[in-house]
């Protein structure tokens, strides 16, 4: 549902946006050349709860007859690249960190939001844009450009961004940017990216992120690719799901994804391997994805509640992720069933992730499980 805005002018050349009876914006214009200029910032006590599209057409009636119209921190020019463009933008600003926000709305043209960031002299330019994109990626933003270079001095870094799918409240916005400001000072900043941010990072090809930042743990795997037509791989691949499932955080196996292994046995992304281009696999993607599942099915007791199995389709060719969500502990632990075994029966066993390995449960730790549960 859309909000309700109403507007009110209080003077030849001062207009108030509120919502609800609360004060949202105050829009100021006047003329200018080449362009006819709107200065809109957001009231500092407005809640700003709501979508900026939500605001738009209540904006419209004050610019919609202009033939080009912008909106600018006081003082500031239109920026040159905007200077030929009809648009409507809402500034919001300083907040934590000294860092501000503009939302920008073109002609026919997605909503872009910009964030200027004060910088810091011992956050480079690489590592600024890594973490920019990261805190991005976790909001559903994707970036457009970048620009600025860390400083003694505080020079901003200028970051431009538009949303990914649906379109969130400015709210979400305004609170990143007190996000980046932390990363932008930060020595420390906590890198860790999160299955989900994996996920999203391939689903949106920025598989670069990955690079030197991802390795495998107690969340994460990497195999390059996989033979589903063996009874080993097939056992293998169960192991692999139910370690995970058997572990209480869950985690994500990447299937065509190359490492590179460093000091002390830790292995680190490298670069995407394409399934779809790698001759040693004869079986299709959409095969390959229904054989994995038919496999959990049938190898993993009980059933992993949201497992998740499917390819990725990036620039470089198609990869396959198997997402696995923390389960709930009443029914862990999950058993992997092998082959039939002659006479009858089958072998199990109970895997579990330790560190980027695989622990199996002892013959002892599994009678005293078994007898905790029975007896």
């Amino acid at each position: 549902m859309m909000e309700e805005f109403t507007l009110s002018t209080t003077s030849d050349d001062m207009t108030q946006i509120s919502r609800n009876g609360r004060l949202v914006l105050t829009a100021s214009y006047r003329r200018t050349y080449p362009t006819d200029t709107i200065e809109t910032s957001l009231d500092s006590e407005c809640e700003a709860d709501f979508k900026f599209s939500d605001l738009l057409p209540t904006l419209s009636e004050i610019w919609t007859h202009r033939s080009v119209a912008s909106t600018i921190q006081e003082g500031d020019s239109p920026a040159p690249n905007k200077s030929t463009n009809d648009y409507v933008a809402v500034y919001t600003g300083p907040i934590h960190g000294g860092a501000s926000v503009c939302f920008t709305q073109f002609v026919d043209s997605p909503t872009e939001i910009d964030f200027d960031i004060p910088s810091h002299h011992l956050v480079d330019k690489p590592e600024m844009r890594h973490r920019a994109e990261v805190l991005l990626l976790r909001n559903n933003l994707k970036m457009i450009d970048f620009k600025g270079s860390a400083s003694r001095d505080g020079d901003p870094w200028i970051i431009t961004a538009a949303w990914v799918r649906q379109e969130g409240e400015m709210s979400t916005a305004i609170a990143l940017a007190e996000s980046l400001a932390v990363a932008a000072c930060s020595t420390t900043w906590p890198d860790s990216l999160t299955p989900a941010d994996i996920v999203q990072a391939l689903k949106q090809d920025l598989a670069h992120l990955l690079v030197g930042h991802l390795t495998e743990g107690s969340e994460f795997d990497a195999k390059e690719l996989i033979d589903l037509k063996s009874s080993s791989w097939k056992i293998e691949l169960a192991k692999d799901i139910a370690q995970f499932a058997n572990s209480p955080t869950g985690g994500l196996l990447l299937i065509g994804a190359k490492t590179d292994k460093k000091p002390g046995g830790v292995e680190v992304f490298r670069k995407l391997a394409p399934l779809d281009l790698n001759p040693r696999i004869e079986l299709t993607i959409p095969e390959l994805v229904q054989k994995a599942r038919d496999i959990a099915d049938a190898h993993i007791h009980p059933m992993v509640i949201g497992l998740e199995i499917a390819s990725i389709r990036t620039r470089k060719g198609s990869v396959m992720y198997v997402y696995i969500p923390p389960q709930n502990p009443s029914i862990q632990p999950f058993i992997v069933l092998g082959e039939d075994l002659p006479g009858g029966g089958h072998f199990f066993s109970i895997p579990r992730r330790r560190g980027d390995g695989n622990l199996p449960v002892s013959p002892k730790e599994f009678h005293r499980l078994i007898a905790g549960k029975l007896w």
